[in-house]
């Protein structure tokens, strides 16, 4: 006959087995309080989060569910040992209760000796109670401080952290609440300060949930593991026959999905469910991961650079901003990934034409400078070298069609810093870069030839289509400008009335040089004889006046002109001279009123640049100092135009206006603004900038931490405090800087 094992009457050796004893990590308690307080929520249907932090030395967790009926239900649940007020029966809905063994009170017994309860229950009743473990004696508890009370109900449990503990338990947690989703962090400024992190950590902690994963911005495991409800756990690679899989995933399951959790709930138990559960979970997650990646790389590519980088770049999708390399998934699925590909063109003729071409660059070749009849003169060391990485996307322009006298003209000046490439003809010849190489090389180094007289056109003509469809995407993503599309601005053409018109005669222009010696001018005016016929060819923009005129002439168009990188010059011209070139129209002469009443888009293009220079980067310099940091963590969109407008500006070094009379100065700014004598094609944006650019103050403040030598918490403290302001002041961002 069985009978019952006897249970000895030293309670205290009980309470100490359900205790300290029993919990393998100290640490356990934070998560199974945590728990108790999500699982009252869940019960009561409580929406609001559970609040868990650290305030003045003690850790905390309070809850607003259930709470408890009286004193007498608290002692029942909290102060009974292997009582529980959860039900045993678990379901698959994520508002399931978690706990049913009755032991995840005392936990905190692992850790320290004493804890204690503020409970306000649903009828007001306000009471503490202080458990203690006591040496010989075992857990105690002592109900103190009865009484009525208007608070809300609410259950809080604080325990005392050891000073020396405080960054310990911190790590602890973020490591045992990682996937705890309906809490709330709330620290006190002690621990702030010594943790600047946490003021940040509700707005940083991120979870993504799927049907059979979940990803934790908080969590550090380097391998996947799995997660059961909220508690997670180890994997046990060696029971499952397989390699660990290093990738920070949680395998995720719900309380009926068959895996059980010891009493503590620190392990799980191997039976016979774990190998077939954990390896069907990874199956599953390794086809979403693929299948992710797959319909993320469905684009077809049309840059030989984005090509290259695609195909040397690992396979990988972010979550959570953190990013995921599905290629140890892609062993567990059948799922394959999405190769790059290249818009109308097949793998094998990218790779043969890149081979054969070097990406491209062996098909053009470098010319020095164009002549006044538009022929390209070798005369410096390098010509004829071909098109490289270093030189490629900065003023370079693919001569794909021939020069007229007015766009000669107009290149020569306005584009004489450029570089000029001349495209390489491939044909079916026997010496150099032809479609023989390429096609020899698609074909196995067979003999072409040979195919062409089996007439297979056919082939050969898609080979070629898609070599055609490599070069078009080499010349629009390696040249700036191309000769067949640059168009000449009206005023840089000779127009023919000036051409039908061109007089008879000399005239006589006053040329201006620096004065050698100090005097009240800035310039001297030497005269020049010019015929009349040949004033349209005269290669710069002349602007001129009389005798009357010669201090705007000389001390300030003078000074404009040595300055700046235009093809202006002040002149000066007799009034007798003057009527001889009146009826011509000329396109390159203008009179002084004229050219300071803004009737030149010079005149707007430099005043607009004074106004940038002056109203944006002289007030707001610090901020121009940090573009980059703009462009990087806040909004590329402001920092690309930020970089526009300045090098707008320096192209017209309207500094020198600065070193101008003051009175002269506010008479160009005031003729401006008065007639609205602005480029207007720069304007919006400038004024745009203008409203905008002062919003982005606080980012000088952040640059030391950034651009210094900072740790890469520092730095990444100080990218999520900028966004956090730029969210404040409703400022547009990038839409990955909203997390």
């Amino acid at each position: 006959m069985q009978q019952e094992l006897k249970i000895s009457n030293n309670t205290a050796k009980l309470h100490q087995m359900f205790g300290k004893k029993l919990y393998a990590d100290k640490y356990s308690f934070i998560s199974e309080l945590c728990q108790n307080a999500v699982d009252s929520h869940r019960m009561a249907g409580e929406k609001d989060p559970v609040v868990v932090g650290i305030k003045n030395g003690f850790f905390f967790v309070k809850d607003i569910g259930l709470s408890f009926k009286d004193k007498d239900d608290f002692i029942s649940k909290v102060c009974t040992l292997l009582e529980s007020g959860k039900s045993d029966k678990k379901d698959n809905s994520e508002n399931c209760a978690m706990g049913e063994h009755g032991i995840g009170s005392i936990s905190v017994s692992a850790y320290r000796s004493d804890w204690i309860y503020t409970v306000v229950t649903p009828i007001g009743d306000h009471f503490k109670c202080i458990l203690r473990e006591i040496e010989g004696k075992g857990l105690m508890y002592e109900i103190k401080d009865l009484g009525k009370t208007d608070e809300p109900k609410s259950v809080l449990v604080q325990v005392e952290v050891n000073g020396f503990d405080s960054p310990n338990f911190v790590k602890k947690i973020k490591e045992k609440l990682c996937y705890f989703k309906d809490i709330m962090f709330d620290f006190g400024p002690d621990m702030i300060k010594t943790h600047p992190d946490l003021l940040v950590i509700n707005t940083t902690f991120k979870l993504f949930q799927s049907d059979d994963f979940q990803v934790s911005t908080l969590s550090s495991n380097g391998d996947m593991h799995i997660s059961l409800d909220q508690y997670h756990y180890s994997i046990r690679w060696s029971l499952l026959g397989i390699d660990p899989i290093k990738l920070n995933i949680a395998l995720k399951f719900s309380m009926a999905d068959g895996l059980k959790a010891d009493i503590t709930r620190e392990n799980l138990y191997m039976d016979e469910n774990y190998k077939p559960l954990i390896l069907d979970k990874i199956k599953k997650v390794a086809i979403w991961f693929v299948s992710k990646y797959n319909q993320m790389n469905q684009k077809e590519l049309t840059s030989i650079r984005e090509m290259h980088t695609a195909l040397s770049a690992p396979k990988t999708i972010v979550i959570n901003n953190l990013k995921y390399d599905i290629h140890q998934l892609t062993r567990h699925t059948s799922v394959v990934p999405n190769t790059p590909s290249f818009k109308n063109v097949s793998l094998d003729v990218f790779t043969a034409f890149c081979a054969h071409t070097r990406n491209g660059y062996n098909l053009y070749t470098l010319k020095s400078y164009i002549t006044s009849k538009g022929v390209f003169k070798d005369s410096y060391g390098g010509v004829g070298a071909y098109l490289s990485e270093n030189n490629y996307g900065s003023n370079t322009v693919l001569v794909d069609g021939y020069f007229t006298p007015e766009k000669t003209r107009y290149m020569r000046q306005a584009m004489k810093d450029s570089k000029f490439y001349i495209r390489k003809k491939l044909s079916f010849g026997k010496i150099g870069l032809t479609y023989m190489t390429i096609l020899g090389k698609l074909m196995g180094e067979v003999d072409v030839r040979k195919v062409l007289a089996a007439r297979r056109k056919d082939v050969l003509k898609d080979y070629v289509c898609q070599i055609n469809e490599l070069i078009k995407s080499t010349e629009n993503n390696y040249f700036t400008h191309k000769l067949s599309e640059i168009k000449v601005p009206p005023r840089e053409k000779v127009t023919r009335k000036a051409a039908n018109r061109r007089g008879k005669g000399e005239i006589t222009i006053g040329y201006p040089r620096a004065a050698k010696r100090s005097n009240e001018y800035d310039a001297v005016f030497e005269s020049k004889i010019v015929k009349v016929e040949e004033l349209h060819r005269l290669p710069h923009f002349i602007v001129y006046g009389t005798e009357n005129d010669k201090h705007k002439l000389s001390n300030y168009l003078f000074r404009i002109a040595i300055t700046t990188k235009s093809k202006l010059i002040p002149c000066m011209i007799s009034e007798k001279c003057q009527e001889k070139i009146k009826d011509l129209e000329l396109h390159n002469f203008m009179k002084i009123d004229e050219f300071l009443a803004g009737k030149h888009r010079y005149f707007r293009q430099m005043m607009t640049g004074y106004f940038i220079l002056t109203e944006l980067e002289d007030k707001y310099e610090r901020i121009f100092k940090n573009m980059q940091i703009i462009k990087d963590y806040l909004s590329p969109q402001l920092a690309e135009e930020m970089t526009k407008l300045k090098d707008y500006r320096s192209k017209f070094n309207v500094s020198y206006l600065k070193g101008l009379d003051s009175s002269f100065v506010k008479e160009l700014v005031d003729l401006t603004n008065d007639g609205k004598l602005y480029d207007l094609e720069i304007w919006g944006m400038y004024e745009r900038i203008k409203e905008e650019i002062p919003n982005f103050d606080f980012v000088d403040f952040f640059a030391n931490s950034i651009n210094g030598l900072p740790t890469p918490k520092d730095k990444d403290r100080a990218v999520r405090a900028m966004q956090d302001i730029a969210k404040y002041r409703k400022i547009k961002m990038e839409w990955k800087n909203y997390k």
